[in-house]
């Protein structure tokens, strides 16, 4: 009898606990597409509220019905206008930023090598200067092509999700 009872309060005790494991989190998302990006409690958001001209990062702390607290301090979503995404991929913003000085590199460096190395005047080269805007291109494209900020209008929004 007493193994059935301990038996029959696990079990009870499994059943309640199962719909206190829900987990609440904030997420930006880009309508239409698979673009999401979750922020959880204790994760830092930085936000631009409306009005302001500055960014305020929030350490979340918890959340209401349709707002964010943080540090003691409510913020309703409809009062914020832009989200900064984080860097996700600083790897790829590094190398960007590489090829961009490697492609200056070559260009200084081939009128160093014609101008003193060889003696002569500066005689435009063709091969290196598409190798070198081959490397800018690249960079730039690597270093500037990802959207670092994004404006909450018709395309993204913020809401609240539970799993």
């Amino acid at each position: 009898m007493t193994s059935m009872c301990n038996r029959l309060l696990i079990l009870l005790l499994l059943v309640s606990s199962l719909g206190a494991s829900a987990q609440t989190f904030l997420v930006l998302e880009k309508m239409g597409t698979k673009k999401r990006f979750e922020f959880h409690p204790g994760q830092t958001v930085t936000v631009r509220l409306n009005g302001d001209k500055f960014y305020t990062p929030l350490v979340i702390q918890d959340f209401g019905d349709k707002s964010i607290v943080a540090e003691s301090k409510t913020y309703p979503l409809q009062d914020i206008y832009m989200v900064k995404i984080p860097d996700r991929s600083p790897a790829i913003r590094g190398s960007g930023f590489t090829l961009m000085v490697a492609g200056v590199l070559l260009f200084a460096i081939d009128a160093l090598n014609q101008t003193v190395v060889q003696g002569s005047y500066y005689k435009f080269s063709p091969g290196v200067a598409m190798a070198s805007g081959a490397l800018i291109g690249a960079g730039a494209i690597m270093y500037f092509g990802f959207r670092t900020k994004v404006k909450l209008n018709k395309w993204w929004r913020l809401r609240i999700a539970s799993i």
